[in-house]
Formats: C-alpha cells, structure tokens, sequence
C-alpha cells in the first residue's frame, strides 16, 4: 500500500470491445472505480482514449489521468539522408504489410486492392513489389510478393527502413505500434480511417487515411503514392518528423520519468 500503483490503461472503443452502449461501458468502469481510485494516477497513450474514457469515468477518476505515448526503445528515425536516397530509388516501389493475424488487420483487402491497381494499370505491375509479414495464407497475388510467416524484430525494422508505403488497413486495432514503427522509418503510411490512426497520423497529415473495408479505396490511396514518388517522400518526411517530435522514446521517456516522479512524490 506504500508504494504508488501507475495503471497503464487502453480503454479501446465500444465496437473493439464488444460493448452495446456507452452505459455498458459506463458499468464497467464503476466495477473498477476501486482500483482507479487506489492508483496514483491512470496512464493512457492515445488523447483519444483518454476522451472515451473521461465520457464515462467519474469526475475525480479522470483527475488523475495522465497521457503518454507507447516506450519503444529499439526504434529509431531514419537518418535523413537516407531516406531521401530510399526514395530517389522508386523502382520497384515497396509496400509493407506487418501484420500476424492478417485477417484482422486487413491484408486480404491490401491484397485486392494491389490486384485491381495491376489490372487496371498492368505497366505498374512490374514496379511494384510487396513484403507482407503474416502468418495467414494469402489470396492469389497479381504482383511480386515476399511473403514471410515471422521474422524477428531487428528484421521487421529493415524492412520497414527498405520500403516506400506501409499499408495497414485495420479492421479491428486498440493503437498500432507498427505505424509508430513504418513513421520512424519513413514509410509512407495507408491507414484505417479511425480516430486512434488519425491521432497517429496527424489527421491525416503524417499518413493518408482509408475506409479498410474497401479494397477501391485502399487502391486508390495507394495509387496516390505509387504514381507521384514526391508526394510520398513528403509523406515519409511528414511522418519521420512527427515520429522524432511526439513518438521517439528520449521524448517519451521523459514523460514517463515525469510522471514516476510525480506519482512517488503524491502529486496525483
């Protein structure tokens, strides 16, 4: 009981959980209100959650919320210079997909998305490459494609820091530490249209935004990119930049240290 208890909490969307309604999610947090209460205080690490969560917190759980971003102490930012050199190389243009459970995080529309690109523009399909990191089967592939059940971290991150697009269109996410990972590396993100990847991506400034639904779409998002290689090395540089601002881990350790001290010395 001496020792301050920091919670780290998700708080995911109605929909990820399960949940009918705001009142059922509402009575999920009383059930807790006993823990939250004995916390020094409740960590969050989207602003997003953190809305979600004060709709439906009482008023003297959310005064002890605090936000900070995901500590991920292996990843760094793409030097510069290399990612302009990755990007003046725009022949094939490489697409990563990291995703273990594949169905869930889109690749079969990613997949239909890249074949409708190669039908209707069957030049591209000779300058496209993709790299997909799944363990789920694939469907039938119109395009080049370097298919890996696993691969360990370090070379998940090359990957990243070889490839042009990462393109992840969720269906079901709580956050997405990938993103955070293809930023850092200066990929041009294609994302799921939801408030958390929005939060990620600057709105839409650091990444595009798509409906993961729709193959056409995700196409057409891709499209974008693959045809105009200057506007997705502005997307990369955006992206980078706002990896080194918010999300690379010296910024975000030191929001965690502030908020260790903080929660040690009872200002919470």
């Amino acid at each position: 009981n001496s020792v301050p208890l920091v919670y780290h909490h998700g708080f995911p969307t109605n929909q990820y959980v399960g949940a009918s309604s705001t009142e059922e999610r509402r009575e999920a947090i009383r059930d807790r209100n006993r823990l939250y209460r004995k916390t020094a205080c409740t960590l969050f690490s989207t602003r997003e959650s953190i809305r979600r969560f004060s709709e439906v917190a009482p008023k003297d759980v959310q005064e002890k919320v605090v936000y900070a971003p995901y500590f991920l102490p292996k990843v760094e930012p793409i030097q510069p210079d290399s990612l302009e050199k990755k990007f003046s190389d725009y022949r094939p243009v490489r697409v990563l997909f990291v995703g273990s459970d594949g169905k869930r995080k889109g690749v079969h529309n990613l997949v239909k998305a890249l074949n409708r690109i190669c039908d209707q523009y069957p030049d591209l399909r000779n300058n496209l490459k993709a790299t997909i990191i799944t363990r789920d089967e694939l469907p039938p592939c119109d395009f080049e494609v370097d298919k890996h059940e696993h691969l360990n971290h370090d070379s998940v991150l090359e990957a990243f820091r070889q490839s042009h697009i990462f393109c992840m269109p969720t269906l079901k996410d709580s956050y997405g530490l990938v993103y955070i990972e293809a930023m850092a590396s200066g990929c041009a993100v294609v994302a799921d249209d939801s408030p958390v990847r929005r939060e990620i991506l600057d709105d839409g400034d650091a990444g595009l935004m798509s409906d993961p639904q729709d193959p056409d779409d995700i196409a057409d998002k891709l499209l974008t990119l693959i045809q105009s290689p200057e506007y997705a090395r502005t997307i990369g540089r955006r992206a980078r930049d706002r990896f080194q601002r918010y999300y690379h881990w010296r910024q975000v350790g030191k929001r965690y240290v502030r908020i260790l001290k903080d929660a040690a010395s009872g200002k919470y």
